[in-house]
Order: C-alpha cells, then sequence, then structure tokens
C-alpha cells in the first residue's frame, strides 16, 4: 500500500519516471531538475495562470467547456476580466489592450465576448507565442510583457526540429495575429530556445 516513506520502490519508480519525462542524468533523487519540471509541468493553483499542460487543471475540450475554436472570453467580475481567445488544443491568448483588440474586427467585438467563469478561463493555458499569418510570415515569436498594456515580440530563433524536442506542444500554442497586432509591438533581441519564453501573464 501507499506510505509516506522514500524507499527503494519509490527511488526506483521515481527514475523510470525521470527517464520517460527526458530528465537529464536520472538519479531517482527529487532533486532540482525535477522539482522544477514538476512545478512547470503539473503545479497548478487555483486563481494564479496556468502555464504546463491543459490536461492537468481538468481541460479535455472546449465543446465540454461550451465553447468552440476562435470564441472570446472574460471572466467579467472576476479579478481578471481581461479579454482572451481560446483554441482547440486548450490554449489561450490575451489581448493585451482594447486596441489590439480592435485590429480584429471580425470577432464582433465585445459584443461577442464569451462570458465564463474564472474557473472555466483558468483550465486554459496562457500562451504569449505568436506568427503573423496575415503576412504568410514563418517566423514565430514570444511576446514579452513589459507592463500593464505593452509587449515585446521577440523571435524564437531555432529549428522547428529544436522547438519540438524542447517542448512537444510547441506549436500547439502558436496564435496567428496579424499586420497591425504585428507592427504595434516593439521588437527586442532574438530568443535562441523556447525555454528563453516569459511565463505568459497579465501585469495589474
Amino acid at each position: 500500500g501507499t506510505t509516506l516513506n522514500f524507499g527503494l520502490l519509490t527511488h526506483a519508480a521515481l527514475m523510470e519516471w525521470q527517464e520517460a519525462v527526458g530528465i537529464a542524468f536520472p538519479t531517482g533523487n527529487f532533486g532540482p531538475a525535477t522539482r522544477a519540471y514538476i512545478s512547470t509541468h503539473y503545479l497548478v493553483t487555483p486563481g494564479l495562470p496556468n502555464t504546463g499542460d491543459p490536461s492537468l487543471p481538468g481541460f479535455t475540450s472546449l465543446t465540454a467547456l461550451g465553447l468552440k475554436d476562435g470564441d472570446t472570453i472574460s471572466a467579467i467580475g472576476s479579478s481578471d476580466p481581461d479579454i482572451y481567445i481560446a483554441n482547440a488544443w486548450g490554449y489561450k491568448r490575451l489581448f493585451l489592450n482594447p486596441v489590439i483588440f480592435s485590429f480584429y474586427n471580425h470577432l464582433g467585438g465585445f459584443a461577442k465576448v464569451r462570458t465564463v467563469s474564472s474557473s472555466t478561463r483558468d483550465m486554459l493555458v496562457a500562451s504569449g507565442i505568436f506568427r503573423n499569418c496575415e503576412a504568410n510570415d514563418p517566423e514565430v515569436y514570444g511576446l514579452e510583457v513589459t507592463g500593464e498594456d505593452t509587449g515585446t515580440l521577440h523571435w524564437i530563433n531555432t529549428t522547428g526540429e529544436q522547438a519540438i524536442a524542447d517542448d512537444p506542444d510547441f506549436f500547439k500554442k502558436v496564435f496567428c495575429i496579424n499586420n497591425s497586432e504585428f507592427n504595434w509591438y516593439q521588437k527586442g533581441s532574438d530568443y535562441t530556445t523556447v525555454t528563453e519564453i516569459p511565463i505568459y501573464s497579465r501585469m495589474h
């Protein structure tokens, strides 16, 4: 049965898990690399941005949430009433300010924003990974939020193969933006790995 002892069986099981998830030099010890992996992929605190796997806080599909791909959502009345757009993979991107939201008239404006609970919003993982699809630009950028309504784009200067090696779900997190939004941002120095992309959250 389950005990609170970290014995030989637990040590062996932890080493097997470390090997399975790709932690370098699996030792069977609960060291810094293992704690960092768990913090990134598994720990989700209610009310805080979820930056890991969408399935962990309970996401199964947009349909189960009464939503569809491309819906704009807001938890109006919560501590975070900002507007997001959802994708089918369980990720969401923030419209950093009303000006950016106004660049997307086809979404129907504020009248078409779906009101959801904060728990529904928090099931979707925030992503700040963008591609300018209007320009058919193959380059992918990471967003660094620099203020309440400001941000800087950084080209992610790595290969697609390496991006997937670093994050198997990388391309599920990419959101299309248009020329107006792309040109609105300042551009910063390149990121050379996907691990440099900041955790994407709203600054208040």
